[in-house]
């Protein structure tokens, strides 16, 4: 096994890694709502999923941020 002092992965690859998520999921929502929700519902489909998938991106933001001040 590797000797690895520090497992956790860096600052800027863990803000890589979540917006590639988050913007995927968005064109998923995007794309998905535009084939199969009804014309009138899939705007607000596609806000709702914007705002569920968008409150952990900001925690984790957060909390990165309070790592940040506490060093």
């Amino acid at each position: 096994m590797l000797d690895v002092t520090n497992p956790r992965p860096t600052k800027s690859g863990v803000l890589r890694a979540v917006a590639f998520g988050y913007f995927a999921a968005l064109l998923v929502a995007a794309v998905v709502l535009q084939l199969f929700a009804p014309d009138w519902a899939a705007v607000p489909l596609f806000l709702l999923v914007g705002v569920f998938v968008s409150v952990p991106c900001f925690r984790l933001f957060r909390r990165l941020a309070a790592q940040d001040h506490e060093n």
